[in-house]
């Protein structure tokens, strides 16, 4: 942005040293006062060919310092929101707005500033989120943009309702992470106080943790641990290629013989077990973001997404199901639960040629469903009580019924999120995302006790995403962990046995 050039003209000192020599020299002569006629009319000519239009000095700016940046601004035309600005040794932030024309009319232009003093795990994970390579970002091959001292990354994309302008990066010697988002690019007012602003940060000897690719992955080997009378173990397959997320939630789980599935949102990871580890083996861009995955004994794919549902088979998809929400199958494949969040879900039965034929219920208890697994003969829900809001895991009967409710009893905290119950002979095994523990229940819904994820998995605050049963009886979990020395966050696969 060019910067203008303030023209002024300083004549006062000269007036005023003429105006002392007419007042000490009363008997001036003619010759004088034709010199100082002369003097008057060249000043009269230099204040002529000022330029008409001038800005006021950057002094004449309003001007409010933080510890991490000061702005200059215009307070005619720019205010902040003193309510919501933030100064303190952790970072600043501050909002300044372009009111509109009457209280009731929006604000004309926003530009947010931020500078956080913190780990460099939020910046990398705006980096994946915006699109930016991240060794692509280390080499250097992006353009930056100049601003208040400091070279930012200008992106342009959706922030809460705008189109707006993002200019960031990551100052690793003084441990910040700057951000600067202006809500209308166009608005020349907002580039020109984008200019005014000047970054203070000291350099504080930061090193950032590694980059993935030099960071160590994540192996814990095997674990075992008990549970009244059980003993469960666990083992993890480790991957030839970690699998870095940046989604703490969003992994799914599926094994068709010696292929295993790791579903996040948009993309499908294939990997081969061998010997006990995963070996990479291709990866599928989805057309839609899938919250969802159920494969059946037969090797039939079945991702959903909110009102989306699909047959998918290595980067095709085989089949569309209608009218149907998430949707949760059976391992024979014949039935499933389509659902929401609410107590009213659809019976699905599914006919061989994939139609579907739709049954409403509302379930009993259950206000909220958090999530559904489908067995051959029955049904089971993660979700909260209807009338007393408590997590709770809710057995139904084939036809919708309520069979019984699993709930934790004794001395233990309860339960929280939970992301997967295991149906087995022995009665039934739920993985905790939240409270990160496995818990027991017998066949007849007797809480038998729960277990720490540190103890059978070795993890220290990982969070339970996804697993599955396989045809062949195995039980697979993914989960993600951040990595000891803070270099990314993985999807780790276990299995599990013992229950």
């Amino acid at each position: 942005m060019k910067k203008r050039i303030i023209a002024t003209v300083v004549a006062s000192s000269m007036l005023f040293g003429v105006a002392a020599m007419t007042s000490s020299c009363s008997t001036a002569t003619d010759t004088d006062e034709e010199v100082e006629e002369s003097e008057d009319e060249e000043e009269t000519e230099e204040e002529t060919e000022a330029p008409e239009e001038t800005e006021a000095p950057a002094s004449d700016l309003a001007s409010l310092e933080t510890g991490f940046f000061t702005v200059s601004y215009d307070d005619s035309l720019w205010t902040y929101d003193s309510d919501n600005l933030y100064d303190s040794e952790y970072g600043s932030y501050a909002t300044f707005s372009i009111p509109g024309a009457t209280e009731d009319d929006p604000e004309v232009c926003e530009v947010m500033i931020d500078v956080s003093i913190e780990s460099a795990e939020g910046f990398r994970d705006s980096l994946y989120n915006r699109e930016f390579n991240e060794m692509s970002y280390v080499n250097g091959d992006y353009d930056t943009t100049s601003v208040g001292g400091l070279d930012l990354l200008d992106y342009e994309g959706y922030y809460w309702g705008w189109d707006a302008e993002i200019l960031f990066n990551r100052i690793e010697n003084a441990g910040a992470t700057v951000e600067i988002i202006i809500s209308d690019p166009s608005n020349a007012d907002a580039q020109a106080l984008v200019q005014n602003i000047v970054f203070n940060l000291a350099d504080t000897g930061n090193v950032d943790a590694p980059w993935p690719w030099d960071g160590t992955p994540i192996n814990n080997g095997s674990f075992e641990a008990t549970v009244d009378s059980y003993t469960l173990t666990s083992t993890q397959l480790v991957m030839d290629e970690p699998f870095i997320s940046h989604d703490t939630f969003d992994e799914r789980i599926g094994v068709i013989g010696d292929s295993l599935y790791i579903l996040d949102q948009n993309i499908m990871r294939k990997y081969t077990i061998a010997d006990g580890a995963l070996v990479f083996d291709q990866e599928f861009e989805l057309d839609d973001d899938y919250s969802e995955m159920s494969i059946t004994n037969d090797g039939r794919i079945i991702l959903s997404a909110f009102f989306q549902v699909i047959e998918w088979n290595d980067g095709e998809i085989v089949q569309t199901f209608d009218d149907v929400d998430y949707l949760s199958v059976s391992p024979d494949g014949t039935w499933g639960v389509s659902w929401f969040a609410g107590s009213d879900v659809d019976l699905v039965d599914i006919a061989s040629d994939g139609t579907t034929t739709l049954t409403p219920v509302t379930l009993e208890a259950v206000g909220t469903v958090s999530a559904v697994n489908v067995y051959d003969d029955c049904f089971i829900v993660a979700g909260y009580n209807d009338e007393t809001s408590e997590a709770e895991v809710y057995v139904y009967n084939k036809d919708g019924s309520l069979d019984k409710i699993l709930t934790e009893t004794g001395e233990d905290w309860g339960i929280g999120s939970v992301t997967f119950v295991a149906k087995t002979s022995n009665g039934y095994m739920a993985m905790d995302g939240n409270m990160r523990t496995v818990a027991l229940w017998s066949n007849d819904g007797t809480y038998i006790g729960k277990v720490e994820d540190s103890d059978l998995f070795g993890t220290w605050y990982p969070w339970f995403c996804g697993s599955c049963i396989a045809a062949d009886g195995t039980f697979y979990t993914v989960m993600t962990e951040d990595r000891d020395d803070e270099s990314a966050m993985e999807a780790i696969v276990f299995t599990v046995s013992g229950f």
